[in-house]
């Protein structure tokens, strides 16, 4: 993974942190439709190639289903 710098544009920089976090996620989980999907403005800003912009990273995971109800926990 490239270190994230303050020189790249902001889509690019919430991109490779929710990069981290499916990297992370990826040693969590037993199954793929655990990880996380972008969602939301983000995936707007990519969907649109950044004619519409956000400066937030939402995602979204049958994952967080589970460990809001305990099913599932993080080390």
């Amino acid at each position: 993974m490239s270190k994230i710098s303050l020189e790249e544009p902001l889509r690019d920089r919430m991109l490779k942190v929710a990069a981290i976090i499916t990297n992370y996620m990826e040693e969590k989980v037993t199954h793929t439709s655990d990880l996380p999907i972008i969602v939301g403005g983000l995936a707007m800003e990519v969907y649109t190639s950044s004619k519409y912009v956000t400066r937030d990273i939402d995602l979204v995971s049958t994952a967080s289903i589970k460990f809001a109800y305990g099913a599932a926990k993080l080390p």
